[in-house]
């Protein structure tokens, strides 16, 4: 169980770089065999616009994933939690919050262990 001392100075926490860094590796190793054969395919027919404008929008959907995933955070400050997460935020009076746990938690995907912070209630449901 994690404690929370009252005088403690506001601390945030940040989503990791390397979550964006594999999206966007996908991101790109999906995007260029689709759009070279697309601009492959469209050039012959003239329709080389649309294939621009479609990986326009391809582009602007990442930036706004990029952002919004900086964007990501929890903070601890003396008098309150605030979550943000991906599109909604969060905030809880400290003095609603009965217990912190800091739980280990295993992806299917990889042997390490990520750190999850949970906070319940007096009543034990989780906030």
């Amino acid at each position: 169980m994690v404690t929370l001392e009252p005088d403690v100075t506001t601390t945030r926490v940040r989503a990791r770089a390397a979550l964006i860094r594999s999206g966007l590796f996908a991101g790109i190793a999906a995007g260029i065999p689709l759009f070279v054969v697309l601009y492959w395919l469209s050039i012959e027919q003239g329709s080389w616009q649309r294939v621009l404008l479609a990986q326009g929008v391809y582009v602007a959907i990442f930036a706004v994933l990029v952002a919004r995933h900086n964007a990501v955070f929890v903070e601890v400050t003396p008098t309150t939690i605030t979550k943000q997460a991906f599109f909604a935020s969060h905030v809880m009076a400290r003095a609603d919050v009965a217990a912190l746990y800091l739980a280990d938690v295993h992806h299917s995907s990889t042997p390490d262990v990520i750190p999850q912070l949970v906070a319940f209630d007096s009543r034990g449901r989780r906030l």
